[in-house]
């Protein structure tokens, strides 16, 4: 097997362990925790996050696109994008601390004690970035992937611990600081690298100048989808900021756990393909087809069962939040359906094109979302606005990247999406079904996953299609068409 197909192997592979392990601990921490501490929280991040705003500036996208270059020449590049991360790391620190300081002596105390541990990041995300950004580029990133899984498993892990020991809304920092720790280690582990430091060159220009593009992009990307926390913070009282929060966040779990650790995997695939656009849409209607088997009909059945899941799951005490969470799960579904249209022109080298785009809508969302929460409108319509708004903004995102891709356009690329679309109508029909006969949620489920079975195997041999058994393979998920025989879910 080559390293590409190894790797997305092991991406997917350790997601989906740390997807069941992530999933358990955000119960026991809403269990353990309270709406009050999420809205602590979501402050926190939104102050943490505009610091990483600065972080993720392109230095590393520059370094991986760059091909064709001698084995010297390579290393003097990384060293030089290094340089640049290094400096910038240590002036975050240093500002993200004393702000921390200051709230922690003239404003808040646990919001302050929250922004001093998570400027630590700063500092230790640096050891062991040479060794991620040379593995990211050869798309040899197994030993990426065991990091990040280390890093989410160990990080659930400390946050319930501390959470159960009374640290309240200073548990979520604690523990994702204590996550990084495993993650040093496996990606110091990984290669021995020699990295000097290169604080000169021509290039140097040109890389930060790369790197303002996709920070513009990150800014304009940040404020659409972070305006509404940050106005929602300074106008509605932390309960209900908490509620907010804990929705988007729940509803965008299987999203951050299944598709995110695969974006530096994806950024380097589609930049080594991108004049190959038949074969990268051959990868992109692969991983569509099993987001539309197995992802989208999971949506679909939570969204008519949401109340007793919540309930059953997390505790009577977030029923107030299951209606946003209902919009944010239908906002999810949308973003899974045009996976991965938004990475495109970063991948390809056009950064500024994405951030004009970002940048257009951060400054029509943050006006809307003003006049909302100051004639204080309800947190539905708020989510509401959000997930509408920022669909539109993707949509033309993935229409401008299709056109320079030149391989097909958005549509057609989504249009391919609802291809088994007889399937796709059974799983909604049957979710509706299944909601109509008041049965326990673990029932109800039960039933659900044995109507999916049924439908996949209607699929395969009433239908005689083979599809999901090419995805499979293209993806290098071969092992698992055995399975799938002798469970007489595709054909011999």
């Amino acid at each position: 097997m080559s390293k590409t197909r190894k790797s997305g192997v092991a991406i997917l592979g350790w997601s989906m362990i740390s997807k069941v392990l992530v999933m358990l601990s955000s119960i026991v921490l809403a269990r353990l925790l309270f709406p009050e501490d999420y809205g602590y929280m979501a402050v926190a991040m939104l102050f943490d996050g505009f610091f990483n705003l600065f972080t993720i500036t392109g230095f590393e996208t520059y370094y991986v696109q760059k091909r064709d270059l001698s084995p010297e020449d390579d290393m003097i590049l990384l060293g030089k994008v290094f340089f640049l991360r290094i400096r910038q790391s240590i002036v975050l620190f240093v500002l993200q601390l004393g702000l921390g300081i200051g709230l922690y002596f003239f404003k808040d105390q646990t919001l302050g004690w929250m922004l001093m541990i998570l400027s630590t990041n700063h500092l230790l995300n640096l050891v062991g970035k040479p060794e991620e950004t040379y593995l990211t580029k050869r798309i040899d990133l197994t030993k990426v992937a065991l990091s990040n899984f280390l890093r989410d498993t160990v990080s659930s892990v400390a946050k319930i611990g501390f959470a159960y020991a009374g640290f309240g809304a200073l548990s979520f920092v604690i523990g994702q600081t204590i996550g990084v720790l495993p993650r040093i280690y496996i990606l110091k582990k990984a290669i021995s690298l020699e990295v000097k430091v290169v604080k000169q060159g021509e290039d140097l220009r040109e890389i930060f100048k790369f790197g303002q593009a996709v920070f513009m992009n990150t800014v304009g990307a940040f404020l659409t989808s972070q305006a509404d926390s940050a106005i929602l913070a300074a106008f509605y009282p932390k309960r209900d900021l908490g509620l907010y929060q804990f929705a988007r966040k729940q509803s965008s779990l299987l999203f951050n756990i299944i598709l995110a650790p695969l974006a530096s995997f994806i950024l380097s695939y589609i930049s080594k393909l991108k004049q190959q656009p038949d074969q990268l849409n051959k990868k992109f209607d692969a991983i569509g087809l099993l987001i539309m088997y197995f992802i989208t009909p999971g949506f679909v059945f939570l969204m008519f069962h949401l109340r007793e899941f919540v309930v059953l799951v997390f505790s009577d005490k977030w029923v107030d939040s299951i209606d946003i969470t209902q919009i944010f799960l239908f906002y999810y579904i949308i973003q899974f359906i045009t996976y991965p249209s938004g990475y495109i022109l970063t991948a390809i080298g056009k950064p500024g094109i994405k951030a004009k785009i970002s940048w257009g809508f951060s400054v029509f969302m943050i006006i809307s979302f003003f006049l909302m929460a100051y004639l204080g409108s309800p947190l539905w319509l708020y989510a509401t606005f959000y997930a509408l708004t920022y669909t539109v903004k993707d949509t033309v995102v993935g229409i401008v990247a299709f056109k320079h891709l030149e391989g097909g356009s958005f549509v057609s690329f989504v249009g391919r999406r609802f291809k088994e679309y007889p399937y796709l109508a059974i799983m909604i029909l049957s979710s509706w079904g299944i909601s109509e006969l008041n049965l326990h949620f673990i029932f109800s489920f039960l039933l659900f996953i044995i109507v999916m079975l049924a439908a996949l195997y209607v699929n395969s041999w009433l239908f005689k299609s083979k599809s999901l058994e090419f995805s499979l393979d293209e993806l290098a998920l071969n092992k698992y068409v055995p399975v799938l025989k002798r469970f007489k879910l595709l054909k011999s």
